[in-house]
């Protein structure tokens, strides 16, 4: 075994320590900052609140493409790990979102 020093990483999970406070923090922003760009997402100001609309989500009248759906399960993928891990926050919004896996319409996507 061998001594590496104060836990920085680990499994691409940030760590940070304020041992005065005997806080912890667990931060994935390298990972979504990956994904975002990935998906092509602008990066907004911070958000606060449901990114979801206020309005129901309702099923796609019409069925979309393969590339639709591959594209849409990959970005829903990428963002249920973090919702899962770090980001509790979003878990709710990552889950209604995946019930729309099989058939994404465009305002889904957006």
């Amino acid at each position: 075994m061998k001594d590496l020093g104060p836990l920085a990483f680990f499994l691409g999970i940030r760590v940070l320590r304020d041992r005065a406070t005997r806080k912890l923090w667990l931060c994935q922003d390298s990972y979504i900052e990956k994904i975002a760009t990935q998906f092509n997402v602008a990066r907004k100001e911070a958000f606060r609140g449901n990114p979801l609309p206020t309005n129901e989500l309702q099923p796609n009248p019409l069925q979309a493409t393969a590339d639709q759906i591959q594209w849409y399960q990959s970005s829903t993928g990428s963002v249920n790990y973090p919702a899962v891990i770090t980001r509790p926050d979003i878990a709710k919004g990552a889950s209604r979102l995946a019930e729309f896996l099989l058939n994404p319409s465009p305002h889904h996507q957006k």
